[in-house]
């Protein structure tokens, strides 16, 4: 293998080991000082959430499903609050909240497909879920396409 082939490889090999794992717990999340970074990481938190949420359900465990479900909404919260707390508004900074829109929108289809999943009698957990996402990608989707004051 020549040098540069060899040299290609191993900075693939590098950056895929690199590759940034979603944060274990939502205190790992907290304790990121960063606001904007914080939000990016509240929301990497939920989206793979959904999927061991839907795992516990189809499991029999309903109770663990919901506990989930609970740190995907909390994960959304804590996403929306770091960016109102940066203190920068959207419409002039939009990129972060942006990202927040563009993952809880992600997150919201996720959300209502895992509902489509579950059995009949356990799909009302999920609504108040989908709708405080709802709620949250709407503000932010607002906050950005507001028009300056």
């Amino acid at each position: 293998m020549s040098f540069p082939r060899s040299a290609a490889l191993l900075l693939l090999v590098a950056l895929l080991a690199s590759a940034a794992k979603p944060p274990a717990s939502l205190q790992e999340v907290e304790r990121e000082p960063d606001l904007e970074k914080r939000s990016s990481l509240a929301l990497e938190f939920a989206r793979p959430a959904v999927g061991r949420m839907v795992k516990a359900y189809e499991a029999g465990d309903p109770e663990q499903g919901r506990h989930i479900l609970a740190s995907i909404v909390e994960a959304v919260a804590i996403a929306q609050k770091s960016l109102d707390e940066t203190g920068k508004h959207a419409r002039s900074k939009p990129k972060y909240f942006k990202r927040a829109e563009i993952d809880t929108r992600k997150l919201l289809g996720d959300l209502q497909s895992a509902q489509r999943r579950l059995a009949f009698d356990e799909r009302p957990d999920l609504d108040p879920a989908i709708a405080k996402v709802e709620e949250i990608n709407r503000q932010l989707l607002f906050d950005i396409m507001e028009r300056k004051k």
